[in-house]
């Protein structure tokens, strides 16, 4: 149910567009799907058997994702007063760009990422 509300949340932050709309949602249905059937042997499982942590890895890796992404939606729009570091500015309206980037492609990449085992 929290995968679902927090895709709701990003729906209506207007964060995807045109074909990501579908493209999140069928990424969301593999995560509850998940729930529903293990999606077990994977390249994340052990060869052994059942892996009980990859049933719930990924609707949790999605909510982390998710939540992550909806902050740095939040950050872009706030003005911050930033501080540097040897030249480094920390909260640069850059770097919370990039990292916004990164993270909705991350999301985007999920069902190839667990497809390849890269998180467990």
């Amino acid at each position: 149910v929290s995968c679902a509300l927090i895709l709701l949340k990003l729906l209506y932050s207007n964060i995807f567009h045109g074909i990501e709309i579908v493209w999140v949602c069928i990424v969301l249905c593999g995560c509850q799907f998940c729930l529903i059937k293990s999606v077990q042997p994977d390249s994340a499982s052990p060869t052994q058997g059942f892996n009980h942590m990859t049933p719930l890895s990924r609707p949790v890796y999605f909510l982390l994702a998710a939540g992550v992404l909806l902050g740095l939606n939040e950050a872009t729009k706030v003005q911050w007063n930033c501080h540097s570091l040897y030249s480094w500015r920390f909260c640069s309206p850059k770097s919370i760009s990039l990292g916004y980037n990164i993270v909705k492609t991350m999301i985007m990449f999920f069902p190839v990422i667990f497809l390849f085992g890269l998180f467990p």
